[in-house]
């Protein structure tokens, strides 16, 4: 039997189901499948054949014959676990929201970190031992694990290496804490999908009166002016979505359900309050749920293709921006061209997808133009973060 040992170093925290547990960390059982599949999709791509004797197994998804266990050491308690309860309504991690509305610790997911984790393949078949071996580091940078996956929690890479892979990331200083790192994946990924509309008025405790200035900040979703630089004859949804649940009167503009293309949950919540830093012609104030279905209750959610992947590199922090090809080719029957029905509980309407796919990785690359250089991630109550780019590809 042959032995493989990979050192993984854990560059953002997991949220694990069993944190209560000691050693709480990366499943085997998660790895996996996840290598596993990784491994067979690489085949695909070449279109080569995977060798039958490295299968086991039979079924709808397909094993590779190795066993995996992982271990993990040096847990840091006081860097990650006291960070998750902040109130039941007031969660410090904007991209992570299963703790929101809970009273006691008890209840809370937790997260868990380690400094680092040890994994263990054995494997009878040397050639499939070589080439676990020559793929592990890069499937290792390109996933992450655990809950949340693509909002950048559960980031690993294999001891202090770095894919040689040429993809865009962002900067940010290495001194800054955990909650910033996700502030600003937050940020770029709402001011890229849906657009940013920060208000808060800082108050008194005592007295509940305002302090100082009102932060406004506004910025239009990138994904809207996307379709004006690749020139596509439709506009994105909020404007329909203001016209069949506002009142709002309707133009002639194909309208189609844009922000699907960036992932998808079976509901959210939109509204129009009166905003104190645009008031002019606002619409009244006023909130509702909408659920989103399809005809035959076939798709519940759909995953975001782009993945964050924080990873701590000597002095600095970047955030990897890693485009799931694949992801979306798997997604794509489900997406383009697709009828989505639209409910706010008293009527329902459709709105379909277009009949085409975006490019993504073109869409990052004109955003982070957009972006410029370096850009101001602002937190809700309008602390900013310093962030650059580096917006290169292969």
């Amino acid at each position: 039997m042959y032995k493989l040992e990979f050192t993984l170093k854990q560059h953002t925290p997991i949220i694990h189901f069993q944190h209560e547990q000691e050693g709480a960390t990366l499943r085997a059982s998660e790895v996996k499948p996840k290598l596993d599949k990784f491994i067979i999709e690489k085949f695909n791509k070449e279109g080569k054949d995977i060798p039958k004797d490295w299968l086991i197994g039979k079924g709808e998804h397909p094993a590779l014959d190795y066993k995996m266990s992982v271990n993990s050491i040096g847990q840091m308690k006081n860097v990650i676990m006291d960070l998750t309860y902040n109130k039941r309504t007031n969660n410090k991690f904007p991209t992570f929201f299963a703790n929101m509305g809970k009273d006691t610790k008890e209840e809370l997911k937790q997260f868990t970190m380690f400094e680092k984790s040890n994994i263990v393949v054995l494997c009878f078949k040397t050639d499939l031992k070589d080439y676990v071996k020559s793929v592990f580091s890069e499937f290792i940078f390109l996933n992450n694990f655990g809950t949340r996956q693509s909002k950048g929690f559960g980031s690993f890479t294999v001891d202090e290496q770095i894919s040689s892979i040429k993809i865009p990331y962002l900067v940010l200083g290495v001194d800054e804490d955990y909650v910033n790192i996700f502030n600003v994946i937050n940020y770029y990924h709402q001011r890229l999908k849906s657009g940013i509309n920060y208000s808060f008025q800082k108050k008194d405790k005592a007295t509940d009166r305002p302090i100082g200035k009102r932060f406004c900040h506004y910025r239009q979703a990138f994904i809207k002016e996307y379709l004006r630089i690749i020139k596509a004859d439709y506009i994105w949804d909020k404007k329909w979505l203001k016209e069949t649940f506002f009142p709002l009167p309707p133009d002639e503009n194909n309208k189609k359900f844009i922000r699907s293309f960036l992932g998808l949950s079976y509901d959210f919540k939109f509204g129009k309050n009166i905003n104190p830093c645009n008031p002019k012609g606002v619409l009244p104030s006023c909130k509702i749920d909408v659920s989103i279905d399809t005809e035959k209750n076939k798709i519940q959610r759909i995953k975001s293709p782009i993945t964050y992947k924080p990873v701590i590199f000597n002095d600095e922090i970047r955030i990897y921006i890693i485009v799931d090809d694949k992801e979306i080719q798997n997604n794509k029957s489900d997406i383009q061209g697709h009828e989505f029905i639209f409910s706010d509980g008293k009527k329902k309407e459709i709105l379909k997808t277009p009949d085409s796919l975006i490019d993504y990785n073109d869409l990052i690359f004109e955003y982070n133009k957009h972006l410029t250089s370096s850009f101001d991630a602002y937190n809700f109550k309008g602390k900013p973060t310093k962030v650059k780019i580096n917006n290169i590809y292969n």
